[in-house]
């Protein structure tokens, strides 16, 4: 599931985004393992905070 899903519009644009040639530039070549999960896991305690401020 990506986090876009549920979000037609949202999804129709990362859709855009992630298919123009300069994404794959800026993200897409430097991708390494360590840093995804890094990532990941920041994303995951960021979220919880996030959620709890819309709630």
């Amino acid at each position: 599931m990506r986090f876009v899903d549920g979000y037609p519009n949202l999804s129709d644009w990362h859709t855009r985004v992630t298919c123009r040639p300069n994404y794959a530039a800026a993200f897409g070549d430097w991708n390494e393992e360590k840093y995804l999960t890094l990532m990941t896991e920041k994303g995951t305690e960021a979220w919880r905070q996030i959620s709890g401020m819309i709630a």
